[in-house]
Order: structure tokens, then C-alpha cells, then sequence
């Protein structure tokens, strides 16, 4: 693993500057036509902004990612191409600096490729699995960039094994920001776990979780804020607006803070925040049959951050159907053959994420018994069907593994979760072959699994 404070790096290729010729004397404007190109994804950039530096007005791509200006004087132009891919991995845009001229209309502005990006990031070529996270860390007081500061990013390794069931192991990189508080960690697998992010000086600190992402490199800037206890003049609020996929407003939605503190949305679909600590906050957004929403809020002292946002529905196994590998694929089939037989009972992604733990999960299965012991440590007991409670088995991923695996997954990376009440009714694949089952059984299935 390397890490190297060359966040620079990831900003300057992406302007891409081609030789430039004289200026044409004299000549009738020109009509340009382009294509716009996401490397990192390798798809057009669809209802991209497309502006020319100096020339008024603008145009949008299409479903190809092309675009046109009928009227260019001949001469030096800047192209310039925004888009919310762009921004999802911290870039402001891509730019390209061209000569147009009666033989010279054609213009290709294209994201760089990830190969480009982390040699500039991390220098060599990228191992197959891996790829980096970049950012910049500021004080929250003023915004100023924070140089030398520690930043540690960790994130879980998980594994199955038949013998020994779900390990877990945790790994993580450490850098220092340079002068102008950029970071770069390299070497972090391909991010179908949550990655932590935690960044310190002597009197500051500040941290976040980031959520899984489809692309190997991933932006994550954070505020940080004194360590010492602060008082209401250096907290903050954070207030927002849900609505639904018609614009109506959407209540009794769960709003979780820093995964730890819990409002929900009411009849008008507001939520509040209030006396929070400033810094960068992470804001999870669920509701039974919605799409989760995920994202970082900056907070400042004695300021309101405010967020307005749509939920939309999911239909998760029909998702699982088109994105999931083969394996997965037969997984979903499996898990519908099985409600259809009606011997159990099943829930999917759209009910499980609204829920805080698998614990809460199980209490919506009829006849589970969940006896809390302690934060994160619980019991699961369900009846023998002969008068007795009994602790049924467990399986992750069509591992057999104890009920303190299950308690390591969180409702954020399940996408199914199954359950038989009784031993008779265990499909046979999940049956103990030693003997059979004295209880009945619950089977969780995780994003690694179906591959995503």
C-alpha cells in the first residue's frame, strides 16, 4: 500500500491542451460538433453542460454524449463539459483548449482514464483490485486548508469459508495532508465495504464513514473541529425537506445522524437537526420500499445547513436481476422460488434498510423473540413447536456461521434476509448434515455475495 500527498496531481490532468495554431484571418464562423466521454465509466456523458469561454450561451449533450455549436468564430477555444459524474468524483469539469477552423470542427472532450488518474495520484500502474481516495482537510472555524494533519483510512476485509463461516479483519492506510491539506491514500480495495475516514491534528479532529462506490477512485473532503467540548456558539443544525417521486412531501421516513442519532420526517416531510457539532456529518436517509440516500453535510458554527431531497422507489430484486453477477442471479431465483413455496418468510433490500440492525429486522418476523443483551449484543429465540424456545441456525452468504457473524453485518449491506420457523420447513441446501436441524433457521444475504 502507498500513499503519497500528490492530490494536485488528480486535479491537473484533467485539463487536456492540444497545439495550437494561428488564429484564420477572415473566415466565416464555423459549425462544431463533439462527444463528450466518461473514461472512468466508459459511457457518454448524457445531458452534459457544454460552454465555450468567451462565447455566450451553452448546449447539452445527448443520449451519445454529443453535442454542437452551429456558429464558432475560427480561432483558439476553450471547451469546457460539467456533470454530476463529474462531481461525484470531485472533478469541477473537464476542459480541452482546440484550434477551430473550416478543417478542425470536430472536438472530443473525455474524462481520464483511471490508469491516467492514479499515476498522477499514486505514480506506476493500479493493481486489478485496488484503487485510492483523495480529499482535502479545512478547519471547520474558517475553511482554511489543514497541512500535516494524520488522516487514517480503515475499511473491512470480509471473507467466507464453509469451515470457519464470516471473518472479518480490519485494514487501513495512514498519510499526512500536504501544504495545502490534500491527502491521497492508495491501494484501498474496490469499495463494496464502507470506508472510514478519520483526520486529527493536536487540536482538531473530525471523521466520517464513506459508503460503497461503483468506481475505483472515490473524493471525500472533511471539516474537522476542536477536540475539546464546544459550546452552543460553535454547534450548528441541519434541516431538510423530503419529498416523494411526484414532489409530494414524504413523512415517517428515518433520518439517521452519524449513525447514531434518530428523527423522523413529518406530514410536511421537514426534519431537523439541532445543537449538533460542526464539522462534516454523515446523514442517512431511509424509508421501507425507498431507495436509501447517503451523503456528507458540512456543518458550521452557528450556521443552518439545509438539503432538500426526493426519494424514489426500488424494486430490489429486479435490480438484482440486470446487475448482479451469475451467482447472484441464481441467488435471487433461489430466494423466490423459496416465497413462493410459502414454507418461510422473506424480506428484501426496500424493507431492510429502513431498519437500524438485523436485531430490529428479526422483530418483524412473526414468532421471533430478540432479548437484548447490550449495545450490538443480542439473542435471537423462536419456538421448537413443542412448547420450548430454541436459538435457530444462522447462514450468511450459504455459510453456516454463528449469530455473532450476523451481528457484525449491518442492514446497509443486506439485500435479502430469510427465515424458517421451523426444521421441517429449512430448505434441504441449508440443512445440517450431521443431523438435522433442531430449530429452525435465518439466512442472510449480503451485496458481496450477489457480486455488486
Amino acid at each position: 500500500m502507498r500513499q503519497r500527498n500528490r492530490t494536485g496531481l488528480v486535479v491537473v490532468v484533467v485539463a487536456l491542451v492540444v497545439a495550437v495554431a494561428p488564429a484564420a484571418a477572415q473566415l466565416a464562423p464555423v459549425r462544431v460538433r463533439g462527444l463528450a466521454f466518461d473514461s472512468l465509466r466508459g459511457r457518454p456523458l448524457t445531458d452534459a453542460l457544454v460552454m465555450v469561454i468567451g462565447m455566450r450561451g451553452s448546449t447539452t449533450t445527448d443520449a451519445n454524449g454529443r453535442f454542437q455549436f452551429d456558429s464558432v468564430a475560427p480561432g483558439v477555444h476553450t471547451f469546457i463539459v460539467q456533470h454530476s459524474a463529474l462531481d461525484s468524483v470531485g472533478l469541477q469539469g473537464i476542459s480541452r483548449r482546440a484550434t477551430v477552423d473550416p478543417t478542425h470542427t470536430d472536438i472530443r472532450l473525455a474524462v481520464p482514464s483511471f490508469h491516467t488518474l492514479w499515476k498522477g495520484a499514486c505514480g506506476g500502474a493500479p493493481p486489478d483490485d485496488s484503487g485510492f481516495v483523495y480529499g482535502t482537510i479545512r478547519d471547520v472555524a474558517n475553511s482554511a486548508p489543514v497541512a500535516n494533519a494524520r488522516v487514517d483510512l480503515s475499511w473491512i476485509v470480509t471473507r467466507y469459508d464453509k469451515l470457519q463461516g464470516l471473518r472479518q479483519t480490519r485494514v487501513s492506510g495512514r498519510t499526512l495532508t500536504d501544504a495545502h491539506g490534500g491527502y491521497v491514500v492508495c491501494g484501498v480495495p474496490v469499495a463494496t465495504h464502507w470506508l472510514k475516514v478519520v483526520a486529527a491534528t493536536a487540536s482538531a479532529q473530525g471523521a466520517i464513514d464513506v459508503p460503497p462506490a461503483d468506481l475505483r477512485l472515490q473524493r471525500r473532503d472533511l471539516l474537522i473541529g476542536p477536540t475539546a467540548e464546544q459550546d452552543s456558539t460553535s454547534r450548528g443544525t441541519i434541516t431538510g425537506v423530503l419529498t416523494d417521486q411526484d414532489g409530494d412531501p414524504f413523512s415517517e421516513a428515518r433520518i439517521v445522524l452519524d449513525d447514531s442519532t434518530e428523527v423522523r420526517s413529518d406530514g410536511d416531510g421537514r426534519f431537523a437537526f439541532r445543537n449538533i457539532v460542526a464539522g462534516t456529518r454523515l446523514v442517512e436517509i431511509m424509508s421501507i420500499g425507498m431507495v436509501p440516500i447517503v451523503m456528507a453535510v458540512d456543518v458550521f458554527p452557528a450556521d443552518s445547513a439545509a438539503i432538500t431531497l426526493q426519494l424514489r422507489r426500488v424494486t430490489t430484486l429486479d435490480v438484482v436481476r440486470v446487475t448482479a453477477s451469475s451467482r447472484g442471479r441464481r441467488i435471487a431465483q433461489g430466494i423466490e422460488e423459496r416465497r413462493k413455496n410459502a414454507f418461510g418468510y422473506s424480506m428484501d433490500m426496500t424493507e431492510i434498510q429502513a431498519h437500524a440492525s438485523l436485531a430490529t429486522v428479526m422483530n418483524d418476523f412473526p414468532g421471533v423473540r430478540v432479548d437484548q443483551r447490550g449495545v450490538g449484543d443480542y439473542r435471537i429465540l423462536i419456538s421448537d413447536g413443542r412448547g420450548e424456545l430454541c436459538s435457530p441456525e444462522v447462514w450468511v452468504d450459504g455459510a453456516r456461521v454463528g449469530l455473532a457473524a450476523m451481528m457484525m453485518i449491518r442492514p446497509r449491506d443486506v439485500m435479502a434476509v430469510e427465515y424458517f420457523a421451523r426444521a421441517g420447513t429449512v430448505p434441504m441446501e441449508f440443512r445440517r448434515t450431521e443431523r438435522q436441524n433442531a430449530c429452525g433457521a435465518i439466512i442472510v444475504w449480503t451485496h458481496w455475495a450477489f457480486g455488486r
